[in-house]
């Protein structure tokens, strides 16, 4: 199976015939052609196989384009270098290539423009130029160097100043675990923290680095704690290859998901105006929010469509989740409100001040929806799976929720979303279900392979 070229917020494939540098580099070229990357462009890349020489190949290939170009000196988180261009107004756009939490061996390319977020639309012009006519001149460029920029100083200095301060009156210890990736660089600068496959590894030793396989969680986040000497007064946080998702693990709660995290933030004091989510997020957040008073607001899936609905909305202080790990926090509409592990982290700390209080607060907002989500993928159509979720849920509501087909039923207190995935050919189907209904969804759905 193989990953779609576009996303929801950039490009990704697997090295080869395909998705080469030429593929690569077509990109950026369309990207300038489109006038993106007007000013000055900063470009980032983490620690994936690949990802620092196509930056420098990008580098190149925009100052021979004459282009001002940042090339960021060291291994560079995707929120840091969004967070970057949002806070300097010289920085037009920004471009990150990076693993994020795609399988071994996937390069991607996340673009962001200058404000530091994802455009709602990508769509870019041909390229004027024949891009195999142009890896031959870069070869004999003798454009001067890019200008060299330190986006993950500057974060460290803001985000990781934040994260420090906000440890040293934690009561319990925290464990960052970095999945080889990006963020470990950064993590050795803060106090406070221990730090967890911090060595920035080119194939991340094989592994996916995503916090949201709950499975692989639990099986690192076990070892860890055995290696604490006091494991029921700490708190594993676990982030991506490229530092923008997050998940925690505690021996009280067990693995604690992105959508959980947001219900503890909207229960504690200084709750947002709005919680902005996806249909297909597990309704434990939007259930929270209702609880709390709080508005919601709902988007596509893909958190360009978050921040879109966010400036939509008049910019109040808001929660924005998507369900593959995103959390985000604004205050006010100056505020950058974005995807990033470590804000995310910063905020959770804060508002339970302990892992006893993160504990609590957990249990609280778990009691508030009968059923955990589980995810499902099912390498069919869209309209195959829906039929045979009313197979085995007859009578239940059926809706049409912008991207998604939503099941429901007040009286079990059941949940089932699906949709088609965005970057692979299959069908992602969500459930929140009792367990003989989950496992009659997959006896029917086989899951793709």
């Amino acid at each position: 199976m193989r990953s779609k070229d576009s996303t929801t917020d950039g490009w990704r494939g697997l090295p080869g015939p395909r998705w080469s540098e030429r593929e690569i580099l077509s990109v950026v070229l369309r990207l300038a052609a489109s006038g993106a990357l007007a000013s000055t462009t900063l470009i980032g890349f983490d620690t994936r196989a690949g990802s620092r020489e196509l930056a420098r190949l990008a580098a190149t290939l925009l100052r021979q384009r004459g282009l001002r170009v940042g090339l960021a000196q060291e291994y560079t988180p995707t929120p840091a270098v969004g967070r970057f261009a949002h806070r300097h107004d010289w920085v037009a756009a920004s471009l990150t290539f990076t693993a994020s939490h795609n399988p071994p061996g996937t390069i991607g390319l996340k673009f962001r423009s200058g404000d530091g977020y994802t455009p709602p639309s990508q769509d870019l012009p041909d390229a004027d130029v024949n891009v195999l006519d142009l890896l031959e001149s870069l070869g004999t460029s003798s454009q001067p160097p890019p200008d060299p920029l330190d986006p993950t100083a500057d974060y460290a200095a803001t985000v990781g100043t934040a994260l420090s301060r906000t440890l040293a009156d934690f009561d319990g210890q925290v464990v960052l675990d970095c999945a080889y990736g990006a963020v470990g660089p950064v993590a050795a600068r803060i106090g406070g923290l221990r730090v967890a496959r911090k060595l920035p590894l080119p194939f991340f030793s094989g592994i996916t680095p995503d916090p949201m396989l709950q499975t692989d969680m639990e099986q690192i986040s076990t070892v860890l704690l055995g290696r604490s000497r006091s494991p029921e007064r700490t708190v594993v946080a676990m982030t991506d290859g490229d530092g923008d998702r997050l998940a925690l693990f505690t021996r009280r709660s067990g693995y604690i998901n992105s959508s959980e995290l947001a219900a503890v933030l909207l229960t504690s004091a200084g709750s947002p105006h709005v919680l902005i989510t996806t249909s297909v997020a597990p309704s434990l957040a939007a259930t929270a929010a209702e609880a709390a008073g709080v508005g919601v607001v709902y988007a596509a899936v893909g958190f360009k469509n978050v921040v879109a609905a966010w400036k939509e909305s008049g910019r109040p202080s808001a929660i924005g989740l998507e369900p593959n790990g995103g959390i985000a926090r604004a205050g006010s509409a100056t505020d950058y409100f974005e995807r990033d592990a470590l804000a995310a982290l910063t905020l959770a700390l804060r508002a339970t001040g302990s892992v006893d209080g993160l504990d609590r607060a957990v249990a609280l907002v778990r009691a508030l929806v009968p059923f955990r989500q589980r995810q499902h993928n099912v390498a069919a159509d869209p309209e195959v799976v829906a039929a045979a979720v009313r197979t085995v849920l007859p009578g239940w509501t059926e809706r049409r929720a912008l991207d998604a087909t939503v099941f429901t039923d007040a009286g079990v207190g059941g949940r089932v979303a699906l949709r088609q995935s965005g970057t692979e050919p299959l069908t992602r189907l969500y459930m929140e279900l009792p367990a003989h209904l989950t496992d009659s969804l997959r006896a029917l759905l086989p899951a793709a392979g």
